[in-house]
């Protein structure tokens, strides 16, 4: 495969296709914050139960994301990308015809663990693609999709409901995965992979570091997208907030003030 020696040209557009691929794994998952009360509400369930939702998710993703680097070097990154996004679209048209709450417990976990393929997977492709001189920069573009997607996750969803339900965002989503999955299997090549080194599973979960950096990163996690993931939900229903209020408001420092 000759890599892109530059971003410029394909190698600019193939790297924006990437960051709009991350982009959209991302906002799956950011998406379910701005439109919980709303899902709540139709479910009529606790705020606990609703909130159990992004556990679910997360329990998945962080599954995948674990055990992605033991098998998707052996099935193929491009060919675990697109089972990502094939996988991914088939469950976001699935959420669109829900009627039992329990249910998206094991569609939450299911998207966790589908998207959570997508990452370990496309860095390798970027690396294979791109000249050493350009992974710094093609990384670092590829990577701010996540930031702008929990930014623009609220703008989005509140744009999409002025015109269709929320079970209508997923079909939205469904049917840009399916579309993207067809893209990327004509616009990508399968890496070739002169032989996976072997790596003992007992000698890497007994080492220490490893269970210390995880749990670090399990609490910073939580302090970052488990509060992000509820306040919306909280200023809703707890403050009786408008929905378009709690997701846009905050961000130009005007607050109602509140009695006690």
């Amino acid at each position: 495969m000759v890599p892109y020696h530059g971003l410029k040209g394909k190698g600019f557009c193939f790297i924006l296709f990437l960051w709009f691929l991350w982009f959209m794994n991302f906002n799956v998952r950011t998406i379910f914050s701005p439109i919980m009360p709303l899902i709540e509400d139709e479910f009529m369930v606790s705020h606990a139960r609703a909130s159990s939702v992004f556990v679910f998710q997360s329990m998945g993703y962080g599954l995948s994301l674990f055990f992605s680097g033991f098998f998707c070097g052996r099935l193929g990154y491009r060919k675990s990308i697109i089972i990502s996004l094939v996988v991914s679209s088939a469950l976001f048209f699935s959420i669109s015809f829900v009627k039992e709450f329990s249910l998206l417990y094991l569609l939450s976990l299911i998207c966790g663990i589908s998207t959570g393929i997508y990452l370990p997977s496309a860095i390798p492709l970027i690396t294979e693609y791109f000249s050493e001189g350009t992974w710094g920069r093609s990384i670092a573009i590829h990577d701010s999709a996540a930031s702008i997607s929990i930014f623009s996750a609220p703008f989005i969803a509140l744009f999409l409901l002025r015109f269709i339900q929320w079970r209508g965002i997923f079909t939205i989503f469904g049917v840009i995965f399916a579309l993207a999955a067809v893209t990327f299997y004509f616009v990508s090549d399968e890496l070739k992979i002169a032989g996976a080194r072997r790596v003992v599973v007992g000698d890497l979960i007994r080492t220490k570091a490893l269970w210390i950096m995880a749990i670090l990163w399990i609490f910073a996690a939580g302090a970052n997208l488990g509060v992000y993931f509820i306040v919306p939900l909280y200023l809703t229903k707890e403050l009786s907030l408008p929905i378009e209020y709690a997701n846009t408001r905050p961000l130009h420092g005007n607050y109602p003030s509140f009695s006690l």
